[in-house]
């Protein structure tokens, strides 16, 4: 099984997902700011904001239509020296 390209420094939404004849897969969503602000206002409250990895972990049901998505509560980030690579989970229970 191939892993896919991970960012260094990188956080990314993980979930665990199944078909209808139960097949487990893995869904690996990039949380970078390249497509929009880490931080996203709060629509009609002032000074609030939401992290954007949160919104992606929320509505990860959309981008994986067809899959029931089992657990979405993991986020990583990769970290990567010239000597080792190590993954963090920044969250469990979002």
């Amino acid at each position: 099984m191939l892993f896919p390209f991970l960012k260094n420094k990188g956080i990314y939404a993980v979930a665990v997902l199944s078909t209808k004849a139960e097949k487990k897969k893995i869904g690996i969503v990039p949380c970078g700011n390249e497509i929009f602000p880490r931080l996203v206002p709060v629509p009609g409250r002032t000074g609030c904001f939401i992290l954007s990895e949160e919104l992606i972990l929320h509505f990860l049901p959309l981008l994986y239509k067809g899959y029931k998505v089992r657990n979405r509560r993991h986020l990583l980030c990769r970290r990567r020296n010239s000597s080792s690579e190590i993954f963090f989970r920044v969250s469990e229970n979002v």
